[in-house]
């Protein structure tokens, strides 16, 4: 039986017209082909492989390269997303041509949108900055209507006892409520002078603010919060600024100190809980020729867990970060 994978043999003789006849003989081993087809198919296959996966690298690398704007165009929108109002990255307008159209579009709708949000922000501090500044027009002429009504009326009320006390010399009993119809008058005056300077604590004549007015108005807000805080609390005061009294400070950051100065220990008072509160305000001097004023107010009492809940419940802390944030602080 013939086997076609084992080696054979075929031979016949070839008559010619002169000569003895030619013998022909052929030998077949078609092993020795199939490992010939098979070396050859693996060389070509080896070759096909190499040549695939050079040319898999090159598309890797074209297409890396084709796509890092991209990236540096998700790294741009990722800044946009994270960042807060006043705190946004403006490196967006830096961003560099891009070599495809269709990412160049995008890249210009994102400085466009990055400008208009700088802008946004911008409108809003200034709206945020006259806003403020109409709230303290308000407490300037609350002020003044309390000082021309009250104060007038109170001073013509103590007059009038001062002469009831003088009507009732000879009578004991009477000029004892006299007197204190005097003193609950006295006391009146003096809390309505303490809401007047809380209302209207820069005057006419603190247009030329400086650091030694900073410092006055708050050592006397130190003063009328431990008078009407009590005992209860400690207050430590760290006010470094001797060495820079004369310096000229803007009226309206005066004024924002003040505030929240006013409204963290309004907060400590009335909702920390607190035994000891401090108040730091500190001149630094930066390496350059700029300087900075560190304010910082710290209790003993709880906290929030959650301070995006807590600017919620109440306009304090939400007032304190808006009237950083139309400074450009946060």
């Amino acid at each position: 039986m013939f086997n076609a994978d084992d080696p054979f043999t075929v031979a016949w003789t070839l008559a010619r017209p002169q000569g003895a006849p030619w013998s022909v003989v052929l030998s077949a081993a078609p092993q020795s082909e199939q490992h010939e087809a098979l070396q050859s198919l693996l060389q070509a296959s080896a070759i096909l492989i190499l040549m695939s996966l050079a040319l898999l690298a090159l598309m890797a690398w074209n297409t890396r390269r084709a796509l890092a704007p991209l990236s540096r165009l998700l790294a741009a929108i990722q800044r946009l997303e994270q960042a807060q109002p006043g705190q946004r990255h403006f490196e967006v307008q830096s961003l560099p041509p891009m070599p495809i159209a269709e990412l160049e579009a995008v890249a210009a709708a994102l400085r466009h949108l990055d400008g208009a949000l700088a802008q946004a922000d911008a409108e809003r501090r200034r709206l945020a900055q006259q806003v403020l500044g109409l709230q303290e027009e308000e407490r300037a002429h609350l002020a003044r209507e309390l000082h021309d009504e009250f104060g007038q009326r109170l001073t013509a009320l103590r007059l009038d006892t001062r002469w009831l006390l003088r009507q009732t010399a000879q009578a004991p009993e009477w000029q004892a409520v006299v007197q204190q119809m005097d003193q609950h008058c006295a006391a009146i005056q003096q809390d309505i002078a303490s809401v007047l300077a809380q209302l209207r604590p820069l005057t006419v004549s603190d247009e030329a603010c400086t650091v030694a007015t900073l410092q006055t108005l708050l050592q006397s807000l130190v003063t009328a919060w431990r008078r009407s805080a009590g005992a209860s609390f400690s207050l430590s005061v760290d006010i470094g600024l001797e060495d820079h009294a004369h310096a000229p400070l803007p009226r309206d950051l005066v004024l924002m100190l003040y505030r929240i100065s006013q409204e963290a220990l309004t907060n400590v008072a009335k909702h920390a809980q607190a035994q000891a509160v401090s108040l730091s305000l500190q001149w630094q001097q930066t390496a350059g020729a700029s300087a900075h004023l560190a304010w910082v107010v710290q209790d003993d009492g709880r906290g929030e867990p959650h301070p995006d809940q807590a600017l919620l419940r109440g306009h304090g802390l939400a007032g304190l970060k808006e009237r950083l944030w139309a400074w450009g602080q946060t």
